[in-house]
């Protein structure tokens, strides 16, 4: 029995050509990308993969296959931002349109559960977002940690679509600057966008570095400072303190646990992010591995985008029609929770701190015992005293209406 060929065109790879690289190693799926695919008059495929359906040459082929009732299928490429949604030229403007509201394509693969009822609150359909996870995230788990004491302080590619918000994310890199020279223990390693260099000044453009590569950056460092943007996921779902700084104080649409909005809010942020030793540290820690799980789905994203793909060919009515999601939505934590340990968040508790289970069971019984004895207690102290009730107010039996 011969397996079957899933013909997948990649509408916009000539855009992002690195956008769908992982996916290429799924078995069954044949990749036709470039410009050609958006001649769709003669494109044969089972289903249409795009990043960008918002892109004016792209728009098009959309409404084409479309009306052939070939399924599409947009796998998000990074964060839904605040300002991306709301203050982005491509939408904020009279020749703009509303960016994924709603979005036309038969199904999203969205990067988490965050992102799902982000696009849900937007107008869309809740059965065409589809948890996934993003397949070019997946490279994050081959890498292996040797933390040093080097702070990654990068911006998005776009750090703002205004001057204002230009200046305020230079104000705000300003502002980690002087307040990482009080922590000299710790190697700053700067990434940030063109657009911010000038605004930084002439003497600070020689900090700023961007040869290393991403993945060697993240296997040394010890903390991430970042305005909001994709890389501030990567670094959660590797365990790395992440601050996401943001002075232009807009609705969180990427949920941290350590936030700056403005440089009071900064300084004790930084203390909070550096000093590891500290139990704020290690509690804010804690609730970021939920906030990973919550907006990247754990796990292989290419297996689960490659598996949606085959269902929706297979499935071509309930892909066109959202009647139900193509793929089942677990719990955040199917293995369990190995992260949330009471004794280290909890060390004014001695109680917390016994880790020898043969004294805990005894514990166990001691306790247990002595609440019998307690509840035996509680329950001669009843009889005796309803035999005082009845001895010493009889009148009340006699006077009780018949």
């Amino acid at each position: 029995m011969t397996s079957r060929t899933y013909r997948v065109a990649l509408l916009d790879a000539h855009i992002r050509p690195r956008h769908y690289e992982p996916l290429r190693s799924v078995p069954g799926l044949a990749l036709q990308g470039g410009p050609a695919c958006l001649n769709t008059s003669s494109l044969k495929c089972d289903l249409a993969l795009l990043g960008d359906e918002f892109n004016p040459a792209i728009a098009p082929a959309i409404t084409e296959l479309q009306a052939r009732e070939i399924p599409i299928l947009h796998l998000v490429d990074g964060i839904i931002d605040w300002r991306t949604i709301w203050t982005n030229p491509r939408s904020n403007s009279p020749d703009g349109r509303p960016l994924f509201q709603s979005v036309l394509s038969s199904r999203v693969a969205c990067f988490g559960l965050w992102q799902t009822l982000l696009l849900e609150s937007f107008g869309n359909h809740p059965f065409r977002c589809e948890i996934t996870g993003s397949p070019r995230l997946d490279y994050l788990d081959s890498i292996k940690r040797r933390p040093t004491k080097t702070v990654l302080i990068a911006s998005a590619n776009t750090p703002g679509f205004t001057p204002e918000e230009i200046q305020q994310a230079a104000a705000a890199m300003q502002a980690v600057k002087s307040s990482l020279s009080r922590y000299s223990d710790h190697k700053p390693h700067w990434r940030l966008a063109a657009s911010l260099k000038p605004q930084l000044g002439r003497n600070n453009t020689s900090a700023i570095q961007r040869q290393a590569s991403l993945d060697h950056i993240l296997t040394s460092a010890s903390a991430v400072i970042t305005t909001p943007s994709t890389l501030a996921l990567e670094a959660m779902r590797l365990r790395i303190p992440t601050l996401i700084v943001d002075f232009t104080n807009s609705p969180a649409y990427l949920l941290s646990a350590w936030r700056a909005t403005c440089p009071d809010t900064l300084a004790r942020a930084l203390e909070s992010l550096l000093r590891s030793e500290t139990l704020e540290h290690q509690r804010r820690l804690v609730h970021q591995d939920f906030l990973s799980r919550l907006q990247v789905e754990p796990g292989s994203a290419t297996d689960r985008v490659g598996r949606l793909i085959k269902l929706m060919v297979d499935n071509p009515a309930a892909s066109l029609t959202p009647k139900g999601p193509l793929l089942p939505r677990r719990s955040a934590y199917p293995e369990g929770v190995s992260e949330f340990n009471l004794a280290a968040l909890y060390p004014m508790i001695p109680d917390l701190s016994v880790g020898d289970i043969n004294l805990l069971q005894t514990c166990l019984l001691n306790h247990r015992d002595c609440l019998r004895e307690l509840e035996g207690y509680r329950r001669r102290r009843l009889v005796r005293f309803s035999d005082w009730v009845r001895r010493h107010f009889a009148f009340l039996r006699e006077s009780r209406p018949r």
